[in-house]
This record gives C-alpha cells, sequence and structure tokens, in this order.
C-alpha cells in the first residue's frame, strides 16, 4: 500500500511491524514468516539497500527450505531473489538460477547462502 504510494519508510515500518507480530503468533520457521522477510527484502531493495535486501531474503529461503523443501516454488523463488538482490539484478528476464537447480546451488554454498 504505502510502497505503490511511493511512502518507502512507512512501507518498511508496517512490513517490520508485520513481521514481529507474525514471530510473535506463529514462531520463526512459518512459511508466513518467511513471506514477511521476503517483503522486507522487497522493501530493502527499493531502499538501495541490497546487503539488507540479500539478509532478509536469505532468512527467507532458510525458512522456506527447511519447512517446504527444495522444489516448492516459493523456496526457489527466494533463492533466485537471493542472487539477484546480491547481484543487483532483478527482473523477469534475469536469473540466478534454474528452476529445479536450488539443492545444487545451495549445495555449491555448503547449505548455506
Amino acid at each position: 500500500m504505502y510502497e505503490g504510494k511511493g511512502d518507502i519508510e512507512n512501507a518498511l515500518v508496517h512490513h517490520q511491524k508485520g513481521l514481529e507480530i507474525k514471530l510473535k503468533l506463529l514462531g520463526s520457521e512459518h512459511p508466513l514468516v518467511a513471506a514477511s522477510l521476503n517483503n522486507l527484502g522487497i522493501v530493502y531493495f527499493n531502499m538501495g539497500n541490497r546487503a539488507a535486501a540479500t539478509e532478509m531474503n536469505t532468512k527467507s529461503y532458510h525458512i522456506y527450505l527447511k519447512v517446504l523443501g527444495p522444489d516448492y516454488p516459493d523456496t526457489q523463488l527466494s533463492l533466485r531473489r537471493v542472487g539477484q538482490y546480491r547481484d543487483g539484478v532483478v527482473g523477469t528476464g534475469t536469473t540466478w538460477c534454474r528452476e529445479g537447480d536450488v539443492a545444487r546451488q545451495a549445495e555449491v554454498h555448503g547449505g548455506v547462502l
């Protein structure tokens, strides 16, 4: 809502608050927590903070990987975003890894991104 209006600071505050609420209600290993981390990553990237965006999506990826497995679409998307944010490249035409390559990419990084 705030992002669409160009109010990125309020978007950040609301996404952080949403994450806090989800953590309290659902615990740290829930897909909705991962989704909130992903949303924070988007906001941070839009603010130009690639390091924070990468950190949020790395956390999101690890939750999705543990809870949903490597082949789940949200797991794969989260992993792609880690690379995209880290490299500063975001767009539908550019991906960091191919679909189905999630487990191999995580292996290359020793299971830790």
